[in-house]
């Protein structure tokens, strides 16, 4: 029996694009856990999708921390008493994630970094993507900790700074952001690359030969997972 439980809240913006994504796989996974019950709409799990433009100033959060964290303070907020699980779809805000946890709201909040460190447990040889305050592992690095403890390649910052202003700007599916990425990916060595940034989902992934990890598909996995387990509670 469904008790109304585990409605999920999806914090976005940064960019909106990457919380459709992530909504997507949600319900993608979502239906793998119900299986042979699936029936559709009534299957689907409750959710509440707030996207912040200001969340933008993400790809500069050395220079707009506490901009950023009064937006994603807002945001968490709003979705309090009104969903059970929140998940933000931007990696590098999950630098608050200590801070958040230390609010404790009455949902339950899933960060990306148990993901990642599941993934570097897992596999010997892995590169990680995603912008430059992301993979540096400096102080506004979610996978800070992550590093110390495991060897991880990254590409050259820029590179990947402007890669993913040309995706925000021009979409996934253009042509030059699929040069630009595969020229990225062709200087790495490991077996394994990390999609560390929720707008590199967006690329044609399967036009690259290589083994690529989604961090948003894990959220999203971990998610429904969470939520789907949450209906049946009373």
């Amino acid at each position: 029996m469904i008790f109304g439980k585990g409605r999920i809240g999806i914090i976005t913006g940064a960019g909106p694009d990457a919380g459709l994504d992530l909504f997507s796989k949600i319900l993608h996974h979502n239906k793998e856990l119900w299986g042979n019950e699936y029936a559709g709409d009534l299957s689907s799990p409750e959710v509440l999708m707030y996207s912040l433009p200001e969340l933008g100033y993400a790809i500069d959060i050395s220079n707009n921390e506490e901009r950023l964290w009064l937006s994603l303070e807002k945001s968490l907020n709003t979705l309090n008493h009104k969903v059970d699980v929140v998940c933000i779809a931007c990696n590098v805000l999950h630098y608050f994630s200590s801070k958040i946890k230390e609010k404790k709201y009455q949902f339950e909040f899933i960060s990306v970094i148990d993901v990642v460190e599941s993934i570097t447990e897992k596999h010997s040889s892995v590169a990680m993507l995603s912008i430059s305050k992301v993979i540096d592992f400096g102080a506004y690095s979610p996978f800070r900790e992550v590093s110390m403890s495991k060897l991880i390649e990254t590409p050259p910052l820029r590179k990947m700074d402007d890669l993913v202003k040309h995706i925000k700007l021009h979409g996934g599916e253009d042509d030059l952001a699929f040069e630009m990425f595969q020229a990225i990916i062709d200087e790495l060595n490991s077996d394994f690359l990390i999609l560390a940034c929720t707008d590199l989902p967006l690329l044609p992934l399967d036009k690259f030969d290589k083994n690529f990890i989604d961090i948003s598909d894990l959220l999203a996995k971990r998610v429904a997972e969470t939520a789907y387990s949450l209906r049946f509670v009373k």
